[in-house]
């Protein structure tokens, strides 16, 4: 499948949809940088939150594609890089204290530059990526095409296999089912269409006639001309001849009627659009006005959706902790202070994410009714890591 046929395929509206159900919880996810070195946590977590938001929202488009390839842009800047901590006990007020973990010039990421996926060469040597070669640029030629090494590149690869770079688009699964969607719109708008000008049956007795010229007719000509007249304009003339029984026309005119299958296409669409979520791995409901199912049902459907979510959480977090943290890193901290930086990112579990708030507010209850009676915790729990994945302030 070439890549005009998946840009095709992501503006198919359920398809669209099941796109941004995947994308936008992704988008709006706290995360952290983890490091056994404080400084070098604060200072990647300065860093990356200068691109986080255009770097995701670039990465993401590899769930369209399989993959989205970038060219890191550097710049050199002056920054400083504090942590504030807020501490008071009521009567001597609040007091702030300011610690500092980098301060002076630095390399730092400038931006993530896309690059569109039908222009993207990946050349290898011995099976190692070496770099991207940029094809098709407005302006340039084939000789003149950018070369960029594979220390200068980033390629999120999406459901790796195999050793694919370019990975395997979640539309991949989902585009038999859309291609006879597109068929069966074009019937249903054939019918529509068909319906919306319904061939005219025109009613005459057996017999001839004779037209205003003197020409005699056979009766069923005349009435096929009568016919062409109706549709070629909006009024015409019928003859009045009584039948035996003497109470009604014997020429008379009316649509050619059949059965309305309409909602045949309709169900037929409905169904190819909830196989459309089945393959994105979207459930279904979320996308659906149709009721029924166990709410069971629907909890498992949903289990399984963050399932692939976490999936996909997982890859990120690889790629950036192999591709773009060690970098930062080497560029900023001498050999012997440097140390290992993780991305961490909430994994959408919001029932684990509960349980840990009531975890926390006993936590906080216990600790403070033991100190009160002068008892030390045996084990103290980290209370400001716990704070910090729930997003709750607190104070030192």
């Amino acid at each position: 499948i070439d890549v005009t046929t998946y840009e095709l395929m992501r503006k198919d509206p359920q398809l669209a949809a099941g796109l941004a159900m995947i994308k936008m919880p992704l988008m709006a996810l706290p995360w952290r940088i983890e490091s056994d070195n404080e400084d070098i946590a604060q200072f990647c977590e300065y860093a990356l939150k200068i691109v986080w938001k255009t770097l995701m929202k670039s990465l993401l488009t590899a769930v369209d594609f399989g993959f989205a390839a970038h060219e890191k842009v550097w710049q050199r800047k002056e920054i400083l890089v504090q942590s504030i901590k807020r501490s008071g006990d009521g009567d001597d007020g609040e007091k702030v204290r300011k610690k500092t973990h980098f301060k002076g010039d630095a390399v730092i990421y400038k931006e993530f530059k896309p690059m569109y996926p039908s222009s993207v060469l990946m050349k290898f040597e011995k099976d190692v990526f070496v770099g991207i070669e940029q094809t098709g640029v407005f302006g340039m030629t084939d000789k003149d095409s950018p070369q960029i090494p594979a220390r200068k590149s980033f390629v999120f690869t999406h459901d790796k296999e195999f050793g694919n770079m370019f990975g395997r688009s979640r539309l991949k699964p989902s585009y038999k089912i859309w291609y006879w969607k597109e068929l069966m719109y074009q019937f249903m708008m054939q019918y529509y269409e068909r319906r919306g000008s319904p061939p005219i049956i025109v009613t005459a007795p057996p017999g001839e006639s004779v037209d205003s010229g003197g020409t005699v007719k056979d009766n069923l000509v005349v009435a096929l001309d009568l016919g062409a007249s109706f549709i070629n304009n909006s009024t015409g003339a019928l003859p009045y001849e009584e039948s035996g029984s003497g109470r009604e026309n014997m020429w008379s005119v009316d649509y050619l009627l059949d059965d309305r299958r309409g909602t045949m296409f309709i169900d037929v669409i409905n169904h190819l659009d909830a196989k459309c979520f089945l393959a994105l791995w979207v459930p279904e409901r979320l996308g659906e006005r149709q009721t029924g199912g166990s709410f069971a049902e629907t909890n498992i459907i949903v289990d399984l959706f963050l399932l692939s979510e976490k999936a996909l959480i997982t890859e990120i977090e690889d790629h950036v902790n192999k591709f773009i943290l060690p970098q930062l890193v080497e560029f900023n901290f001498v050999k012997s202070k440097r140390a290992p930086a993780y991305l961490k990112m909430d994994q959408l579990d919001w029932n684990r994410r509960l349980a840990v708030k009531e975890i926390f507010i006993e936590m906080l209850r216990n600790v403070d009714t033991m100190v009160q009676a002068g008892i030390a915790p045996r084990v103290m729990p980290a209370l400001e890591k716990m704070a910090g994945i729930l997003e709750i302030p607190v104070e030192q």
